[in-house]
């Protein structure tokens, strides 16, 4: 979500294995080789019930670095910042879907949290989601704009085509956020969800980073998101899970 006071209209997203079962298919290597793909690991951090903290920012100067934004404890000049809670709802990993819901407090001339429900894209050779989004105007040149300012990305290169790159070992996991409607919003609330997120998720340590993209709200709004709890079951640790 991005506060403007310009609006859009939304465009919907549109979105089993048996137990035990890790799905394979043929795909492009990062090597720009041919040969058998798997979907990503899953990631004990991308679970449903994981609660993830942070902020979003939004540029009224010069963009800071993704880097700035996970030490800086305080507020930036020229930024307005707000605080971000994410709950994951759903992840299927096989078929690349994410879910959850978006929570901002202390919004910009908004008195009350506003909270968002979105659906997301996991970028798997195993599923039809590729790093090249085609749709909600966001063209080859905009992806490659926004994926290259994730360090997670610069080892895959340039976006050349629409090739599935096997990213079941990556490091990083790579998703688009589209938030889908208003759950809680106050009257007065001036934000927009015409847009959607480019996000990368460490796998280890678990810190999320977004850029959002919408061609009619302010550039360079970057989220930054730290895991804070798994669900029922209390803290997490990161790690791989194989089933």
């Amino acid at each position: 979500m991005t506060s403007t006071t310009h609006f859009s209209p939304r465009a919907p997203l549109a979105h089993a294995r048996a137990p035990g079962t890790h799905p394979s298919r043929v795909g492009w290597h990062g090597d720009g080789s041919v040969g058998v793909v798997d979907a990503p690991l899953r990631c004990s951090l991308l679970q449903p019930g994981m609660r993830f903290t942070g902020t979003q920012r939004e540029s009224t100067l010069s963009p800071p670095s993704l880097d700035d934004m996970c030490c800086e404890e305080g507020g930036v000049p020229g930024f307005e910042e707000w605080k971000v809670t994410v709950m994951i709802e759903s992840v299927d990993m096989t078929n690349g879907f994410v879910c959850g819901s978006m929570t901002a407090f202390n919004i910009p001339n908004t008195r009350d949290p506003v909270v968002t429900f979105w659906e997301g894209e996991i970028i798997s050779s195993q599923t039809a989601h590729r790093f090249l989004t085609g749709k909600w105007q966001a063209t080859k040149q905009v992806d490659q704009e926004h994926w290259r300012k994730f360090e997670g990305f610069k080892k895959l290169g340039d976006i050349k085509s629409d090739k599935a790159l096997d990213l079941h070992n990556h490091d990083f996991i790579f998703m688009r956020w589209k938030e889908r409607e208003f759950t809680s919003a106050p009257k007065d609330c001036r934000l927009t969800i015409a847009g959607f997120y480019y996000i990368c998720m460490h796998r280890l340590s678990g810190v999320i980073e977004g850029v959002y993209f919408d061609p009619w709200s302010a550039p360079n709004q970057m989220l930054t998101l730290r895991p804070a709890s798994n669900g029922r079951r209390g803290m997490a640790f990161a790690g791989y899970s194989f089933n």
